[in-house]
């Protein structure tokens, strides 16, 4: 009997409509946050025999003005930095001589947080309170049926998908996401003082590279 209740509850429940707003938010400027990355082998009792762990671990951003910073941590140490200015984002292992670049779209498609490029309204699956937030949930590619207010919903449900999310309802900032069964949990700490800095070695690379694109365009010019 509970079996036909829960299916009928699923059934004649309506599609949440997702509320007006941006998804996600933008992050305040000044600002700053740390995402801790847990992965299905951690959530293993006793862990995986053999797992070599070598992946991120943490995330730790600062966003003053139009630069985002961030400190990107494995497991064993391993660290590097990254950088956004404008339209490319600067990548360098700790020490690595020099500063690899790419656009920026191609590590952020969504904006500023990562891994949120698939989000839209139509991805909407109802609200709940989740990790000391009430949430907006999101699941790509989700059954018209599948709605988290729902008498029968159960969060184990969530894990059968390959994206999920958790936005604060209020702030519009991301709480958690699940990519593949990996989660990212999104803490913002007290926004920073001073205005971030570029490196100084950046600093040369950018204007050295300016340096070679300012003549090439004078030598291509008609």
């Amino acid at each position: 009997m509970l079996f036909c209740a829960n299916q009928a509850d699923a059934q004649t429940a309506p599609k949440p409509v997702a509320p007006a707003g941006p998804l996600p938010g933008t992050a305040p400027d000044p600002s700053a946050w740390v995402i801790t990355l847990m992965y299905p082998q951690d959530r293993v009792k006793g862990g995986v025999k053999g797992f070599t762990e070598t992946r991120t671990r943490t995330i730790t951003t600062t966003k003053t003005g139009k630069i985002i910073h961030e400190e990107i941590v494995g497991a064993q140490g391993s660290k590097y930095d990254s950088w956004h200015v404008g339209r490319n984002v600067y990548d360098k292992w700790t020490g690595s001589p020099s500063w690899t670049q790419e656009p920026a779209n191609a590590v952020h498609a969504s904006g500023e947080f990562r891994g949120l490029d698939w989000l839209s309204k139509n991805d909407y699956v109802g609200s709940l309170n989740y990790s000391g937030h009430h949430c907006l949930v999101f699941v790509q590619d989700a059954p018209p049926t599948l709605n988290v207010e729902s008498s029968s919903f159960e969060m184990e449900q969530l894990d059968t998908f390959h994206n999920v999310a958790f936005i604060d309802s209020e702030s519009r900032l991301p709480v958690e996401t699940r990519t593949f069964g990996t989660y990212s949990s999104y803490r913002f700490t007290d926004a920073p003082t001073d205005k971030l800095t570029l490196p100084e070695d950046l600093v040369t690379q950018l204007k050295h590279d300016q340096e070679i694109l300012s003549r090439l365009s004078g030598h291509f010019a008609p």
